[in-house]
């Protein structure tokens, strides 16, 4: 009977203890600041393959985790800049889109984002012209990064090598 009463008190004690420690990381989870500074990190990418063309006819998504303290992303108001860049660091040709404004409540804001990354052709170091086919396969690095509605840009991010199908 003793026994049974210690292994009661000993289960009450672990409880209150994980009853304890949940809530100091909840705690712990509301006090989280974020940068006035736009910070954003690659949650996943749609395939890791694309086909050469000219005129957008293949794509990858790249999802996209956004956080900012004072929660002034995407286009605001009187917003007429673009503010997400995107750079193909293969040939360091930059393409400026633009993110809608996100509607929130409160800051400090969390978004998830989706970026939608348009194919391009191959290019070859020889004679051949761009998007000719043939049986090569080039990888491309995109690297992205966000401004807020302050002109603050975000820190870089780049892709994994996403294989582009010269065929």
């Amino acid at each position: 009977m003793q026994g049974m009463v210690q292994r009661k008190s000993t289960l009450w004690r672990m409880l209150i203890l994980g009853s304890l420690l949940a809530a100091v990381a909840i705690v712990q989870c509301r006090r989280t600041k974020f940068s006035s500074v736009p910070a954003i990190e690659i949650l996943g990418i749609s395939r890791d393959t694309m086909v050469q063309g000219a005129f957008n006819q293949d794509s990858i998504l790249v999802y996209l985790a956004i956080r900012d303290g004072d929660g002034d992303i995407g286009e605001g108001p009187d917003d007429t800049l673009p503010n997400i860049e995107i750079t193909l660091i293969n040939t360091g040709v930059v393409e400026y889109i633009r993110m809608p404004e996100i509607e929130h409540n409160a800051s400090p804001i969390y978004a998830e984002a989706t970026v939608r990354i348009y194919t391009t052709c191959c290019v070859y170091d020889d004679a051949i012209p761009p998007c000719t086919p043939t049986d090569s396969v080039q990888h491309l690095v995109y690297q992205i990064r966000i401004r807020d509605q302050r002109g603050q840009w975000s820190n870089s991010v780049q892709t994994t090598p996403i294989a582009l199908l010269c065929r």
